[in-house]
């Protein structure tokens, strides 16, 4: 994952994430320690409710007004919530009518001692009590009981509503988290413009404004950028100097050579100007590449058709020309004119009548310049192989074979790509790939 903001985000949604999480369990707990003390509560009341609606006759018989019973539920079958009196020897006197299943065995406490069941079926509290009639004790206990499935019920009610509250609030922290993150990976992003700007040439140095934290970053970038200009123009400086000085005796050499008729002489010294213009050449494009002006090819190409078709008048080159208006590669001028120019001055050498150029954007980051002639084309052989230098694609015709090398070299450090093809129809057809520059 290469991007900061999808790191942060990720980062950011699993800790919200494992905080809800825990808070939802958290709080669940909370929930059932709640509802074990409201129904121990509930159940306490019941007992003191039956106990004041309750009378032992003198035969020690318990008499209960239904009546008076504190809850309604105690009254109707299966209700869920029941109370029990037992006798000394823990044996039941009396039960509600709501008592219609078996209920859990029940212990005795001691007089004033609350004792509580729960074991997954029913949770319980039973208070042990002393009657005395006339003076005679009888040992009593009042259960009270209610069904587990009734708190289950309420802790699934409360659960469910928890997720729900608990998942539209991590929704909204999310989408809050995302765009305090757009927002604080802003200056980042627009550096990053900033710097793709500089890349395709629409400026010559970083300018808008960066927060203190980057503003460090982007003078660094910036000297960077002088520093890198000073030096390739102090190479390319100093191969022109040494091209001028060689100019001199070059000429002298050359010109003893054409009197003395020497054709290996001549075609040495011919090969060494050509050894000097292909590393001017590469040096310039060094230069020129780094930091080039969006061009526009449309009228570019319409340019070196219109001149090439006047120095091949004789053959008559028919040239069909079908580019989309407003296209902008990143790439210099020069550079352009040495590598189009080279690609199109082959088509109009080689082919028989036409020649035909068509350039459209590609992949929405490239720029397809397709050159197609109706010459004897590449051959069965690899066309790759006439990219490598002192490969030519005919012996019969002089030249050193550097041509397209130095094209695919200056294509390759733009940033772009050279292919060589026989097209479908006969001849030869030559793509030239450049990086395309947003219009927006």
């Amino acid at each position: 994952m290469n991007s900061i903001h999808a790191r942060l985000l990720l980062a950011a949604t699993a800790v919200l994430l494992l905080f809800v999480v825990i808070t939802a369990w958290v709080m669940q707990r909370a929930d059932q320690e709640r509802l074990l003390v409201a129904v121990d509560t509930r159940l306490q009341g019941l007992v003191y409710g039956v106990l004041g609606a309750t009378e032992v006759s003198d035969r020690g018989e318990i008499l209960v007004d239904r009546f008076s019973l504190p809850d309604s539920s105690l009254a109707q079958a299966g209700s869920g919530r029941y109370v029990v009196i037992q006798d000394a020897q823990g044996r039941i006197v009396w039960k509600s009518d709501s008592v219609i299943d078996q209920l859990p065995p029940l212990q005795t406490p001691t007089v004033g001692e609350w004792l509580k069941i729960q074991d997954g079926d029913y949770i319980g509290s039973g208070l042990g009590v002393r009657w005395y009639v006339d003076d005679n004790p009888h040992r009593l206990t009042l259960w009270a009981l209610e069904s587990a499935s009734m708190s289950r019920s309420e802790s699934e009610v409360f659960a469910t509503t928890l997720v729900i509250w608990l998942g539209l609030l991590s929704l909204l922290l999310l989408a809050i988290l995302y765009l305090v993150l757009r927002w604080a990976a802003a200056p980042i992003n627009r550096l990053g413009r900033a710097v793709d700007e500089v890349r395709s040439g629409e400026r010559r140095e970083i300018v808008a404004a960066m927060p203190k934290e980057l503003e460090t970053v982007k003078a660094a970038i910036n000297r960077l950028l002088k520093h890198e200009r000073g030096r390739q123009s102090h190479y390319r400086n100093s191969l022109g100097d040494l091209a001028h000085s060689l100019k001199t005796p070059l000429a002298v050499l050359s010109n003893d050579a054409h009197a003395a008729n020497d054709e290996s002489r001549i075609e040495q010294l011919q090969r060494i100007e050509e050894i000097l213009s292909y590393h001017l050449t590469r040096a310039t494009s060094s230069e020129t590449t780094a930091f080039a002006e969006p061009l526009a090819i449309s009228s570019l190409l319409r340019r070196l058709c219109d001149s090439l078709q006047r120095v091949y008048r004789d053959k008559g080159v028919t040239v069909s020309l079908n580019c989309t208006e407003g296209l902008l590669a990143s790439c210099d001028e020069k550079l352009f004119f040495e590598v189009a120019g080279n690609l199109l001055d082959n088509a109009f050498k080689w082919t028989e009548s036409s020649v035909t150029v068509r350039c459209e954007k590609q992949g929405g980051s490239m720029i397809a310049i397709v050159i197609t002639d109706d010459g004897p084309g590449f051959g069965e052989s690899d066309p790759s192989i006439y990219l490598q230098r002192g490969v030519r694609a005919d012996e019969r015709v002089a030249g050193q074979g550097i041509g397209l090398s130095v094209a695919q070299l200056l294509v390759t450090e733009a940033g772009g790509e050279l292919k060589l093809e026989n097209a479908p129809a006969g001849g030869a057809r030559v793509t030239l790939f450049l990086p395309a520059v947003s219009q927006n």
